[in-house]
């Protein structure tokens, strides 16, 4: 405690207590307490006390009267400024109205016939895409019907591979060879020679899977090791069948064909995918041909007949390792059909377009043979808008050139009395029309000049830009930034 009081005295008053006597400290702290508490002195404290706090108090008071009165003052301000400020937006806005309701009249009056025709248009458009829709949806259904019905069909594996191995079958009759159905574990179809029906030429494995089962026909598929199983089957059988096995896939191709085994236990193998009735009947007739060699082999010349096989066989493996990339082209094909499909499609569609606006611009031209029996002669021309004066006079002129040529020829007629008469009347009618339509369409003519000089340009009342659309340019950076400032000023 006395540590912290030491503190806080005064440097002079702590130096004297430390240089003064032991007495005079003595002294000075019990005068000190005495004073301290002596009863005059608390009560002078405790008035001092209260006093300043009043003054606080009242001071206080009066700092929040007055900001209270600064705030209330500006809040008017404020509000007076935007009340302003809203009366003359108001006030603006009301004049841009008008002029936008004067200028849109004209125009959607000339918008409404546009309007209308493109309604009538795309009305016919729709009915037609209507038809078609539903010729296209009943067309749709007989596809799909046809669809689900093959499908069902062909459900089955086993459906499956019958239906292609008939197929197969007949291309290969209509050729004149001799073909049969094995038993179990002797490939799909053994096909004999033309002419020798008891002599087998080669067996077919065929196979009609799609792209995601491919992996089966592959190397490690398990098609293929049946068919070298089979294979192995024959060989060790009563009547061993050594003849060249041919691997048909009808539906996909066949992964890594290359590194499938050319021969297996002997036998010699050919793999051949999506296969061309012609393709599939050159390697049947090469068969036939080994087959034949084959029997004429004996002791004395089989080495030779086994190096004429050889070569066919060099033959063979050649034929098949330059076989062009059929579908990769097929896929090129038909991607650029489809392209050229739709070139064509858009360009007739572009065709038919031209055509068509040809034939709207000469349908919307409004000339049509004036009759004079049509022509109402009495109308105060003042009392004509602008285009229905223009139209008028235009038949006016039409009928004016119509009379001058019919008098013209009337006078020039020998028989005077059949030729057309002009009517005095409608020619002086006529004439009176047309002054006052001339007087008229020049009146109207300034009328315009004038609001087009007073509508095309408008001064900003903020940034006093001269400008056209008015309510456009008010939106811009450099028109905002000069409102907030007016509005910082203010």
């Amino acid at each position: 405690m006395f540590e912290t009081i030491v503190d806080r005295l005064d440097p002079y008053v702590l130096e004297w207590y430390k240089t003064t006597c032991e007495s005079n400290i003595l002294s000075a702290i019990t005068i000190g307490m005495n004073i301290v508490t002596s009863n005059n002195y608390q009560e002078n404290e405790i008035s001092i006390v209260n006093t300043l706090k009043e003054q606080i108090k009242t001071i206080d008071n009066d700092a929040k009267l007055k900001l209270k009165h600064q705030s209330d003052e500006s809040n008017r301000r404020e509000e007076e400024i935007y009340e302003r400020h809203r009366t003359e937006l108001k006030r603006e806005k009301d004049k841009f109205r008008d002029l936008e309701a004067k200028s849109n009249d004209d125009y959607n009056k000339s918008n409404t016939f546009a309007v209308e025709l493109v309604t009538k248009h795309i009305t016919q458009h729709n009915d037609t895409l209507k038809e078609d829709k539903y010729k296209l949806e009943a067309q749709l259904a007989k596809l799909n019907e046809d669809y689900n019905s093959l499908k069902c069909n062909l459900k089955t594996s086993k459906t499956k591979g019958e239906f292609t191995e008939k197929e197969v079958r007949n291309v290969i009759e209509s050729y004149g060879y001799t073909v049969s159905k094995p038993g179990n574990h002797s490939g799909d179809l053994f096909v004999y020679s033309k002419e020798n029906n008891d002599e087998l030429v080669c067996v077919l494995e065929i196979k009609n899977y799609g792209d995601d089962n491919k992996h089966k026909l592959g190397p490690s598929g398990s098609e293929s090791k049946k068919m070298w199983n089979d294979i192995e089957t024959q060989l060790k059988s009563q009547k061993a069948i050594n003849v060249p096995w041919l691997f048909i896939s009808l539906g996909c191709q066949i992964p890594n064909i290359n590194e499938l085994r050319t021969s297996h236990c002997g036998v010699r193998c050919f793999y051949l995918e999506f296969p061309t009735n012609k393709e599939l009947i050159t390697y049947i007739k090469c068969c036939d041909q080994l087959t034949q060699l084959n029997n004429k082999s004996n002791g004395k010349n089989i080495i030779l007949i086994q190096q004429k096989m050889n070569e066919i066989y060099d033959i063979f493996n050649k034929l098949q390792s330059e076989k062009p990339d059929f579908n990769g082209i097929k896929d090129f094909l038909n991607k650029t059909m489809k392209k050229l499909d739709k070139e064509d499609i858009k360009y007739s569609k572009i065709l038919e377009d031209t055509h068509n606006r040809v034939e709207e611009i000469i349908k919307n031209i409004k000339y049509t043979p004036d009759n004079d029996s049509d022509i109402d002669y009495t109308i105060n021309a003042g009392d004509l808008s602008l285009d229905n004066l223009t139209d008028y006079v235009g038949k006016l002129q039409r009928i004016a050139i119509k009379l001058n040529k019919e008098l013209k020829t009337s006078r020039n007629s020998q028989n005077g009395e059949t030729s057309l008469a002009v009517p005095a009347e409608n020619t002086e009618i006529v004439a009176e029309n047309t002054e006052i339509v001339a007087e008229n369409t020049e009146i109207v003519a300034e009328n315009t000049e004038i609001v087009a000089e007073n509508t095309e340009k408008v001064i900003c009342e903020y940034c006093n830009s001269c400008v056209i659309n008015i309510k456009k340019h008010q939106k811009t950076m450099s028109c905002k930034k000069k409102q907030q400032e007016l509005l910082n000023h203010a």
